[in-house]
Parts: C-alpha cells; structure tokens; sequence
C-alpha cells in the first residue's frame, strides 16, 4: 500500500514540476525582459501587412538580440504555418505552429495574432499551447505610437497528454 502511495504521489510531482517548467518556458518566450529576446530580429512592417494582399516574408537569423531561425511568411487575414529554431527558451529548441493576422478597424486599427496548434519542443518533450496577442501599431512615420495591448497563451498539453485543466499565461 505505502509503495502505491509513494508512486502516486511521485507522479504527481513530476507532473506539477513539468508543468511549472512549462509555464516558465512560456513566460520566458512572451517575456520582454528575459533572456529570450528579439528586439533586433527583421521587423514586420505594420502598414506593408494591412495593405498590401500578398504574403510578406520575414527571415530571421540567430544574432544577439534574436533569438529565433528560420522564414515566415504571414499575410493579412490567412493562416500561416511558423517553425522556427529558437534558442534561450528553457528546455526548448523549436517552435512550430499555425498563426492568424487579422486586423480591427477602430479610430487606429489594432492587429490581432492568433496562434493554434503551437508546440514548444526538443528531442524528448513536446508542450503544446494557443494563444493570442493584441497591438496597436503606430501607422506612418510615428512608430513610437505603437502600443502592445497583450494576450494570453493557453498551455494545452505536455508530451502529448492534454491537460485537465490548461494552464493560462497573462502578456503585457
């Protein structure tokens, strides 16, 4: 009874400590002040994305202040598949989803990112989540407008397993 107990309770443990490194790897990924930066990464061009109807290509190379690898093509209003190489994420060396783009019309439109079927992973663990992220950009000349608005990334699953009860990440 006491050995059942002790795997029980072993489980448990290592279930909820791979959800924290889970959670920390998220944050470092949404975080603007952690060791996983992209300040220095290609740009995407606000105004290029709402208005022109073709896909955009953005490459990315590993440098300091960029930490992700690799091509994506985004494009107003259409799905688009992401797998980068990402490096300074605990735990994680890639990360490959589908990503949306849509845009809000108000007094200064506001872009919306979407992602669905996101999966941090590397040679033995997988983490799967959604999320989404808001941001007013500052159109024209005034970059400095541009204000980040936030989201929220929902951790779905860990190793394949989904979760009983998916654990919500707040973005500033």
């Amino acid at each position: 009874m006491y050995i059942f107990i002790y795997f029980l309770l072993s489980f448990v443990i290592h279930a909820q400590t791979e959800i924290v490194d889970a959670k920390k790897s998220i944050q470092e990924l949404v975080s603007t002040d952690g060791k996983f930066r992209v300040d220095k990464c290609e740009k995407i061009n606000w105004d290029d994305l709402m208005l022109i109807t073709k896909r955009t290509e953005l490459k990315f190379e590993f440098k300091d202040g960029c930490d992700i690898k690799g091509v994506i093509s985004p494009k107003l209003l259409n799905w688009f598949p992401i797998d980068l190489e990402v490096r300074n994420i605990p735990h994680y060396n890639r990360l490959i989803a589908t990503g949306f783009i849509s845009a809000i019309l108000e007094q200064r439109p506001v872009i919306k990112l979407e992602i669905k079927d996101g999966t941090l992973l590397n040679e033995k663990s997988k983490l799967g989540f959604e999320g989404n992220y808001k941001v007013r950009p500052g159109l024209g000349l005034d970059k400095s407008l541009t204000k980040k608005l936030g989201g929220e990334v929902m951790i779905t699953n860990l190793n394949g397993k989904k979760l009983p009860h998916p654990e919500k990440i707040l973005i500033k």
